[in-house]
């Protein structure tokens, strides 16, 4: 992130931007995701995606509204139409515009469905501070269809780093015995 935004609340004694960010991004993530799945589907007649996308208008203008609130960010109401254009790609430029990631990088916000690839993603933002990568992580989370339990297992412990319950290098302690532990249970396959 760019710029440091502090958001605070009476029941946290802690800066709650990240976590704001990080639940906001998921959602304006998974609006653009439904906008292309509503423009993809040919099985969809005209009438109901006009229908749902009418619904989904108001949604991505709060949503895109919260998320540049959370990351500090200019908003515009043309924000809320990049995503009705673009859907997942759209996501891309408006993280670009409110400071979470510098460029787009399509080739790394596509689906995870290989484990080893997974593995050394995560491992790649396990390198580094806490800020962004906590927020990386999560949406590489959010990016992965691979079901495994110690993968649900990183999620949780990741949620502990977002709420303050642990610290950031206690947080990569136990996520590089997680992946190592996958790791090893993926080569007895």
């Amino acid at each position: 992130m760019k710029k440091e935004n502090e958001i605070r609340s009476s029941r946290f004694p802690y800066d709650m931007a990240p976590w704001c960010i990080q639940k906001m991004s998921r959602v304006v993530e998974e609006l653009a995701r439904i906008v292309e799945i509503v423009n993809d589907k040919e099985s969809i007649t005209e009438e109901i995606r006009e229908e749902m996308l009418f619904s989904l208008y108001p949604a991505i203008y709060d949503a895109t509204k919260m998320l540049s609130f959370s990351c500090g960010a200019e908003w515009s109401h043309t924000d809320r139409d990049i995503l009705l254009k673009g859907g997942d790609l759209a996501f891309e430029e408006l993280q670009v515009k409110y400071g979470l990631i510098d460029e787009t990088q399509d080739k790394d916000r596509k689906r995870i469905n290989d484990i080893n690839e997974f593995i050394s993603v995560c491992r790649g933002f396990l390198q580094e501070n806490r800020s962004p990568n906590r927020t990386f992580i999560h949406e590489l989370l959010g990016r992965t269809r691979i079901k495994e339990p110690l993968i649900d297992c990183l999620g949780d412990k990741l949620e502990r780093v977002t709420m303050g319950e642990i610290e950031w290098s206690e947080f990569v302690s136990e996520a590089l015995v997680l992946l190592s532990d996958i790791e090893r249970k993926q080569n007895r396959k």
